[in-house]
């Protein structure tokens, strides 16, 4: 499997979630208590956020993290990774 890919699909499910509140990178950066950067990092699928970090970073969206998790897991399987 392509961790890679992963990566990517979970990052790009995250900013969706963000963009479509209309949060900023350092909006959520700041409430989380990290650098936008790494929200950026998170986003563009350099790495992965720790298991904590995402329920944080959905919750403060108000997404389940765990739904989120599952269409992460359907685009993978989708796409046979």
């Amino acid at each position: 499997m392509n961790r890679k890919m992963r990566r990517q699909i979970l990052g790009d499910a995250m900013r969706k979630e963000r963009v479509i509140r209309r949060v900023s990178q350092q909006r959520i950066a700041d409430h989380l208590g990290l650098a936008k950067t790494t929200i950026s990092a998170y986003e563009l699928g350099k790495v992965s956020p720790a298991i904590d970090t995402l329920d944080e970073y959905c919750a403060f969206l108000g997404v389940d993290y765990l739904e989120l998790l599952r269409e992460v897991t359907e685009e993978v399987r989708r796409l046979d990774i």
